[in-house]
């Protein structure tokens, strides 16, 4: 909600494809700051679009995929997009930190984030464990 804005003065289309019911035992708020990041990176590096975001339960782990129509990540960037302070090389404003506390948040949760080969714009996938009830 909080980024819609922006994407619609830009004319790009967010698309939750996450079922309403979708339940994972996490840190409420620090989930929302892993989506706030990779969301406000795609809004920031895609100028027209959209942004796709997709939920599957796969081998026990829950998966959630960004996908943007952006330019992409450099393939020679993939190693340090997730290193502290690393800013990608298309001169956009920020301090570099975003992706590095994401991956911490994930992770911090049993998870894990990457950056995965895409043929159109960037593709982030972060896992969560499935807990059994």
């Amino acid at each position: 909600k909080t980024l819609r804005p922006l994407a619609e003065e830009k004319g790009l289309n967010i698309r939750n494809n996450i079922p309403m019911a979708t339940m994972v035992r996490a840190d409420k708020n620090l989930i929302k700051r892993v989506f706030s990041n990779l969301l406000s990176n795609a809004v920031k590096f895609t100028q027209e679009g959209g942004i796709d975001i997709y939920y599957s339960l796969i081998g026990g782990k829950h998966q959630v995929t960004v996908q943007d129509s952006g330019p992409g990540v450099d393939p020679g960037e993939v190693t340090q997009i997730f290193d502290r302070y690393h800013q990608s090389g298309k001169k956009e404003s920020g301090w570099g930190l975003g992706l590095n506390i994401a991956r911490q948040i994930v992770q911090a949760h049993g998870g894990d984030i990457e950056v995965a080969p895409s043929e159109r714009g960037a593709r982030f996938i972060f896992t969560l464990p499935k807990e059994d009830k």
